[in-house]
């Protein structure tokens, strides 16, 4: 009995310590591969760059084998990074000798709960960088800034998906048996973390105007709303150890609308993209969370900041969206409309309109002849300049709108047509079937001087303050581009572009156009000079 017992024992040692073997034998790193890619292109796993070439012209790099994804980057001079991940997904020869040479429940557990990391290898096959680069598209001097408006996600519970598939699988190509779920609800979201994203690019691609000039021409400026229609996200996971469930991998495939904008807002060019981000690494991160509890204010504040940054869903999305934005700045009609303008005014047919017969003379008078302009989105101000119905205003007032009104000093409200505009200028000209008691005669030369006492007449906030006066001094006469504005410290609210600026005896200097905003910035409004509504909009008496 007692030599069987150590029979027994001895024999239970020598399986496991056999089967350990495997775990042993086999080796505790490995060797990725790379074909060379091309010159200036860069290959990086988990943030090292590989620069080993073996005998067969490779790139290799050694990896310890560990239950984490291995992230590889790709990085090329002017173009997009792309990702890609690998994991040690296949069973090495000595997992099968402890799986056939020892069938016991003891041995094959202990290997597969205690050093499932030897026992399992990265795909052996040299990795190939993508061929499919998208191109970074840099401004150029002779172009427009660029600025981002929107970036939003209106996103139907039919278009978002979700389908999880194993690494054995994802790397043979079996994608066509993922079962896609759909969630319980919509996503509708505005001003996003991504906005970040994209105004980071914006600025890497030297379309943001970081001088800080103030005077900008209108037309030199442009915008890119980007809202996202569909999302279909792919994880990767290895479920052939349960160790390895906590590490996955995200590819996200986005369907975006862009829009480019002008100054105005109206829109100029519209184009649908579907692309897929590249592949990133990532974990069960939701378990972070349970840390969070005994965080202060600002450590909870600086984990989410750094939960997102590491979030794999973000990254892919994130990327999937760069490349997107310069898919769109690479076509032909984006790169026309970005081209720098710098007068857009053109030689219109000369408009003679009739002289008013009743001069100004006073304040009163003054504000008889300005009107407030009601739109379908607000409203603005403006002047009559002949008795029978034609009215000044900014075009930024009117512009997208096909409802005008006009409300005079009166209260009457009448419709108002659009007759000429000038975008470069920020004019327009209305018409209106009405006669005006009241109208501002325009001047053919510079009728001020630096210092000199204005009142600004206009409709601020609210239409019930129409034809609201404020004082002020002519600051400064000031460039924009090569366009010559008024600069005052009159009080200028929202409501009073388009409205008059006038002397103190009803005569007409300026059209109110702008005021500076800002914390700590007070008394700095701009207006257009009056004698030049004849050059920008081709109009005589």
């Amino acid at each position: 009995m007692k030599k069987f017992i150590i029979f027994i024992l001895l024999l239970s040692t020598s399986i496991i310590t056999l089967n350990s073997c495997a775990s042993f034998f086999a080796s505790g790193s490995q060797n990725l591969k790379f074909n060379k890619p091309n010159d200036g292109t860069k290959i990086y796993v988990n943030n090292q760059l590989v620069d080993k070439v073996n005998t067969e012209g490779q790139l290799t790099h050694k990896v310890k084998k560990s239950v984490e994804i291995q992230q590889i980057t790709v990085t090329e001079k002017d173009y997009v990074n792309e990702y890609l991940v690998t994991s040690h997904y296949l069973a090495s020869p000595w997992k099968y000798v402890s799986l056939i040479f020892f069938p016991t429940v003891v041995v094959p557990a202990y290997d597969f709960k205690v050093s499932p990391v030897r026992t399992f290898r990265y795909p052996t096959i040299p990795f190939s960088v993508p061929q499919e680069k998208v191109k970074k598209v840099i401004h150029k001097d002779s172009q427009k800034y660029l600025y981002l408006t929107q970036s939003s996600f209106d996103l139907p519970k039919k278009n978002i998906s979700e389908g999880t598939i194993n690494y054995r699988g994802y790397y043979r190509k079996k994608t066509n048996k993922i079962k896609y779920r759909n969630p319980d609800e919509d996503i509708k979201l505005d001003n996003t973390i991504f906005s970040d994203d994209m105004n980071n690019l914006l600025k890497e691609g030297r379309f943001v105007d970081t001088t800080g000039k103030i005077l900008k021409n209108p037309l030199n400026t442009m915008y890119v709303k980007v809202v996202v229609e569909s999302m279909k996200m792919t994880r990767i996971v290895n479920d052939l150890v349960p160790q390895f469930m906590e590490e996955y991998a995200y590819i996200v495939e986005l369907g975006t609308k862009w829009e480019i904008l002008d100054a105005y807002e109206q829109s100029k060019y519209t184009q649908n993209i579907t692309i897929k981000s590249g592949e990133f690494a990532g974990k069960n991160l939701l378990a972070e969370f349970e840390r969070v509890k005994n965080m202060s204010e600002e450590e909870k504040k600086k984990f989410e900041t750094d939960f997102l940054k590491r979030n794999p869903r973000i990254l892919a999305i994130s990327h999937a969206l760069e490349k997107s934005f310069h898919q769109l700045l690479a076509q032909p009609q984006v790169q026309s409309l970005l081209e720098y303008q710098k007068d857009d005014t053109q030689k219109s047919e000369n408009l003679k309109i009739t002289m008013p017969t009743k001069k100004i003379i006073s304040l009163d008078n003054a504000l008889e002849g300005n009107v407030t302009v009601i739109t379908e989105k607000g409203h603005g101000s403006g002047f009559a300049i002949s008795e029978d119905g034609y009215i000044i205003t900014n075009f930024h007032v009117i512009v997208n709108n096909k409802d005008l009104k006009i409300q005079t000093n009166k209260g009457e409200k009448l419709t108002a047509k659009l007759v000429k505009k000038n975008e470069f200028a920020d004019l327009a000209l209305l018409k209106v079937e009405h006669k005006f008691d009241y109208a501002f005669a325009i001047p053919n030369e510079i009728n001020f001087s630096t210092g000199q006492e204005i009142f600004a007449i206009g409709t601020p906030k609210n239409i019930e303050f129409g034809q609201t006066l404020t004082k002020g001094i002519i600051s400064s006469k000031r460039k924009r581009d090569d366009q010559d504005i008024i600069q005052t410290d009159a009080s200028v609210n929202q409501g009073n572009s388009g409205g008059a600026l006038i002397d103190n005896k009803g005569n007409l200097i300026g059209i109110v156009n702008a005021k500076l905003m800002g914390v700590g910035v007070e008394g700095i409004a701009f207006a257009i000079l009056a004698k030049d509504i004849i050059k920008y909009l081709n109009i005589t008496y």
